[in-house]
């Protein structure tokens, strides 16, 4: 506000108006800092996006670990049908090897067995 004071009524009610208009900005702005119930809406309302931001974020990442995952899974599923499909011609070529490979996997199961036995019986 000013200290001088204008002498034209025009002039002092134009400067009346600035200071009404100065208070209602004033008072308006006093008024949202007391609304606290919309503050705290606010507040809800953002937390609110970030989480859900931050749940979109985590799941495109778990979708791409799980695609990246079943490549994986796709690759060597791959590979070992490669395998079982040379299996005959591979226990042709080494046939010592692949009876030995077969007793190996087979006592490895029977111990498996055992063990299992053992442990129900406790």
């Amino acid at each position: 506000m000013t200290t001088d004071k204008p002498s034209d009524p025009d002039a002092l009610l134009a400067e009346i108006q600035q200071t009404r208009s100065d208070l209602a900005d004033t008072a308006e702005a006093l008024a949202d800092k007391a609304d606290i119930k919309a503050q705290v809406g606010d507040t809800v309302s953002s937390t609110a996006q970030t989480v859900k931001d931050q749940t979109s974020h985590a799941v495109d990442a778990v979708k791409d670990q799980a695609s990246h995952a079943v490549d994986a899974v796709k690759d060597q599923t791959s590979h070992a049908v490669d395998a079982v499909k040379e299996l005959p011609a591979t226990a042709r070529r080494h046939p010592v090897s692949v009876g030995a490979a077969i007793s190996a996997i087979g006592a490895a199961a029977v111990a498996v067995w055992a063990f299992l036995r053992r442990r129900r019986r406790r």
